[in-house]
């Protein structure tokens, strides 16, 4: 298996800098092991997913709803994609492992399948 090359900000392009600079940076390092510091580093994820659904529908670039279970823990929604004037809708989900933020490699089962499907 090839190892990937961790993305920086410097590979992004302006528009995608510009967004994520005005999202506000999550600070506490707790995951949902962590009882006392995690509802802290949960209210930092919900207040940057809040910013950043408000650019993006500001911009009219809406593209995703998610909500997540009163832990923080399970999260689902849809996301949506238009082509060609035809809306393509997809269910998305997936668990936050225990071991989060220090293993960040939450795998969604939408992109897995994005990628055989189409190749990318």
């Amino acid at each position: 298996r090839k190892k990937r090359k961790r993305a920086t900000m410097g590979d992004w392009d302006a528009g995608t800098k510009s967004t994520v600079q005005k999202i506000p940076l999550l600070k506490t390092k707790a995951g949902p092991r962590d009882k006392e510091e995690w509802p802290k580093r949960l209210k930092e994820e919900y207040t940057a997913l809040i910013k950043y659904v408000q650019l993006n529908k500001g911009s009219d670039q809406d593209w995703f709803t998610i909500s997540s279970n009163k832990e923080g823990t399970h999260w689902s929604g849809k996301c949506w994609y238009i082509h060609n004037l035809l809306k393509y809708e997809f269910d998305l989900q997936f668990d936050i492992p225990v071991t989060y933020p220090v293993s960040v490699q939450v795998s969604l089962s939408l992109s897995v399948h994005l990628t055989q499907r189409w190749g990318e």
